[in-house]
């Protein structure tokens, strides 16, 4: 079970599919890792009874950032990333070339005591098997790329503090054609309202006192879903 700032996200069943989804999808995946301020894992029966029957699996809390209390000027950062990958060829399977290939086809046809003339891997005028050697790890692999560039504002004041960021990330992976980009915007802004007080009845010199309110506003964008969570909280 994942809890992101409070609030559950469902990822699928026991295999993370999602129903109408053909591919396993990772909460983190539409976050912004810079936008994340800590991961607690709870794993004992005592931290996550709370949870029920959902966090029988284990519960993972995620807290993202936001701005900090107190009079802050506002502060811009900017980063960028860019990182590349490779097949690792030490590891990489092992396969036969044409050639090889061609070589056990024919031992292991003729060990069967079959006429070799009506062996199916012979040259013709559709297929030249003996010329023909396709090294298919260059067909379906290549060297892949991430690139990353996030842009951050984040400042506070005696009314309410603010962190404002918005991110693109783009990956080429090492199999051809998986290829994923993100655009991601969000906000994590905390206001403060204070009510005018009132005059007590027959002491005018006293005031009452009323609650003050917090209003958290979490807007959040990510590859065009938009989700806005509001929390309202009362101080004595």
């Amino acid at each position: 079970l994942w809890i992101i700032d409070g609030v559950p996200v469902y990822t699928g069943d026991r295999t993370n599919m999602v129903p109408g989804m053909s591919m396993t999808i990772s909460p983190l995946s539409y976050y912004n890792a810079e936008d994340i301020e800590s991961i607690t894992v709870l794993k004992d029966a005592a931290s996550t009874s709370i949870y029920g029957a959902d966090g029988a699996n284990g519960v993972i809390l995620v807290t993202t950032k936001k701005g900090v209390s107190g009079n802050q000027k506002p502060s811009l950062t900017i980063s960028s990333r860019f990182g590349v990958s490779k097949i690792n060829e030490s590891t990489r399977f092992k396969v036969l070339n044409a050639q090889q290939y061609l070589m056990l086809a024919e031992e292991a046809y003729r060990n069967t005591g079959r006429d070799m003339a009506l062996f199916p891997f012979q040259d013709n005028a559709m297929n030249a098997y003996s010329t023909t050697d396709t090294d298919w790890s260059n067909v379906y692999y290549d060297l892949g790329n991430t690139r990353q560039t996030s842009l951050t504002l984040r400042g506070s004041n005696e009314h309410a503090n603010y962190y404002l960021s918005g991110s693109y990330y783009g990956g080429n992976l090492t199999v051809k054609g998986n290829q994923n980009d993100r655009f991601s915007l969000r906000s994590n802004t905390y206001f403060k309202l204070t009510f005018d007080a009132d005059q007590k009845p027959g002491n005018p010199d006293k005031l009452a006192s009323r609650p003050s309110c917090i209003i958290a506003l979490r807007t959040y964008a990510y590859g065009g879903s938009l989700s806005t969570p509001i929390e309202r909280r009362l101080l004595a």
